[in-house]
């Protein structure tokens, strides 16, 4: 099993992309990194990514085949969570 973990998944390969199964896909504001991702959707479930720029911190868009339907979930926060913290604003 891999797990590969980027921001920018309109840099992945497209062969990379092919050989996985299975897609969690955060809070993405870009819209070429967008649309890349639309293309792992039904053409009956593309207006999910429109929810993706304003999903909340851990929130994520949960698709593929160990996923009946493609759905937005809320991933847990880590019981130890690492010492680093978000840009204050």
């Amino acid at each position: 099993m891999l797990l590969l973990a980027s921001q920018r998944p309109s840099e992945i390969s497209e062969t990379i992309f092919s050989q996985c199964n299975n897609f969690i896909a955060m809070r993405l504001t870009n819209p070429v990194d967008q649309g890349y991702v639309k293309k792992l959707l039904p053409d009956t479930l593309g207006t999910l990514i429109d929810t993706m720029p304003s999903l909340k911190q851990g929130e994520a868009l949960l698709v593929g085949e160990s996923i009946i339907l493609p759905s937005i979930v809320q991933i847990d926060r880590c019981t130890n969570e690492p010492s680093s913290n978000d840009i204050p604003y």
